[in-house]
């Protein structure tokens, strides 16, 4: 079983590997951009077992972009980012924030 520290640097490594800035872990703080981007573990996904050890230990986790900007490059970028490294993942929602006007996308992610 690889090392938890290293599949979450692989998530990390692979996200600021985009040419942007605002790229924050669990919370953007007091961030006042009007583009930032939110990533998080989350907990296992369906791992693999052998002799009642870890074979395999996959970890799941969820990015979310926070844009104003309509068709953001941001979100084939985030998305680029992930298939290059062999990170699966699903377009969970994409949502209108009336209250702050943003456009909210989140992904689902797992590493292995």
């Amino acid at each position: 079983m690889k090392s938890l520290n290293l599949k979450l640097k692989r998530f990390s490594d692979a996200l600021n590997g985009i040419d942007f800035d605002e790229i924050y872990h669990y919370d953007a703080g007091t961030s006042n951009s009007k583009r930032y981007i939110v990533w998080t573990e989350e907990g296992e996904g369906t791992s693999e077992y052998s002799n009642n050890r870890h074979a395999n230990q996959v970890i799941q986790g969820s990015v979310d972009l926070y844009t104003t900007e309509e068709f953001d490059v941001l979100v084939d970028a985030i998305q680029d980012a992930m298939d290059a490294d062999y990170i699966a993942f699903t377009l969970l929602a994409v949502q209108f924030e009336t209250e702050t006007g943003f456009i909210h996308y989140t992904w689902k992610w797992e590493v292995s």
